[in-house]
């Protein structure tokens, strides 16, 4: 599936699903998910990896990008 949104740092995307919140699907078998609330004003950040600290700088970088 073709995006927009090409990479997250250094990861490739591969796919982004939007379904429930945006899922931002990486080459490493990693994620970042976006979702608001839905009963607070506040969006959430998800982040997997295998990896602690690629969650954490992915986690981080999805911050940056939404402050």
């Amino acid at each position: 599936m073709a995006s927009e949104h090409e990479q997250i740092g250094k990861h490739k995307v591969v796919k982004i699903d939007r379904l429930d919140g945006m899922k931002i699907y990486l080459e490493n078998d990693s994620w970042c998910l976006l979702r608001s609330s839905g009963t607070e004003a506040l969006l959430r950040i998800v982040t997997e990896s295998t990896d602690q600290e690629v969650s954490e700088k992915l986690h981080h970088l999805m911050e940056k990008a939404i402050f």
